[in-house]
């Protein structure tokens, strides 16, 4: 069980001089409805369980970052560990930064490392791994909340040309897949930190990069032998589930959506000088000269 996230934003206001000028609301550049007004449930086809959260500290300039909220809540440490030996703490850290950030559990870790033969130690030395993993856990540029994801969006991460596929299961919580063969993340909670919105997820998320070097290493079987028995694994480590729950089924034949990082600057187009239209200069007839009539004639005598 989570510390809930109002009790961490009291604790963090307390280390800052006091609770004054607390309020809880999004903060999110996508949506900045305060909490409860969102019915996560509905968003999730009817039945989701995940709790969505929106923190905020001090007075309206001021938020709680992904990094304090994690440093604070004492439950993610593997996953703050690696994210500091990635380099990305700073990233974690900036009130400013705009994401999608993606948290395993404890759990989690533990339950892919002891399937791949791995320590948060072994992972942190071998840098290769480490960072096909970490930054597959980050998505710059978009700030996207349950209710704005559609089943199989393809979100692209820091991780090189690597995407998350987005599951809305019905009468579940919106999950998360990576590479083939390996458990589907399901959503346990969500939370607005500042410009960030974080996804508290119950797998490890493995992209098709961080799975060739497990092949290549020998810590998997290629050509997704593992895939049975990664995915019972960390399934295995997943909450039960409530007795008498219909199983989740996820849409069928809903179309790939891919998104794209946005234009640098979208109304570029809307900026190109348009040329001046040239208007031919009239041109009008010469005036004919006045016909002039002789009044004066030859006298007869």
């Amino acid at each position: 069980m989570y510390p809930s996230a109002i009790t961490l934003a009291v604790l963090l206001l307390g280390a800052v001089g006091g609770t004054h000028g607390a309020h809880f609301v999004g903060s999110d550049p996508v949506g900045s409805d305060t909490v409860g007004s969102d019915p996560i449930g509905s968003d999730t086809a009817g039945n989701g369980v995940q709790k969505e959260q929106a923190i905020a500290l001090g007075p309206s300039t001021e938020c709680v970052t992904a990094y304090d909220y994690l440093s604070a809540n004492g439950t993610f440490t593997e996953f703050l560990q690696i994210v500091e030996a990635a380099g990305l703490a700073d990233l974690l850290k900036d009130p400013s930064q705009v994401a999608m950030l993606f948290v395993p559990t404890p759990s989690a870790f533990a339950s892919i490392f002891t399937g791949v033969d791995l320590t948060v130690s072994s992972l942190i030395k071998d840098k290769e791994l480490l960072s096909a993993i970490v930054d597959f856990h980050v998505a710059p540029n978009y700030a996207l909340r349950p209710a704005q994801l559609t089943n199989n969006l393809q979100i692209p991460t820091l991780a090189t040309d690597q995407l998350i596929t987005v599951f809305v299961p019905l009468g579940s919580p919106v999950a998360f897949g990576g590479a083939q063969g390996y458990a589907i993340a399901s959503t346990l909670e969500t939370l607005t930190l500042c410009d960030v919105v974080a996804y508290v997820l119950d797998s490890v998320l493995i992209s098709s990069a961080a799975d060739a070097i497990l092949v290549s290493q020998g810590k998997v079987a290629a050509s997704g032998a593992h895939a049975s028995e990664l995915t019972d694994m960390v399934n295995a480590a997943a909450p039960p589930k409530t007795e008498g729950t219909a199983p989740a089924t996820v849409a069928k034949k809903t179309p790939i959506i891919v998104l794209t990082p946005p234009a640098k600057d979208p109304f570029a187009f809307a900026k190109k000088t348009i040329p001046p239209i040239k208007v031919p200069a009239k041109t009008f007839p010469k005036p004919t000269p006045p016909l002039v009539i002789s009044t004066t004639g030859d006298k007869k005598h």
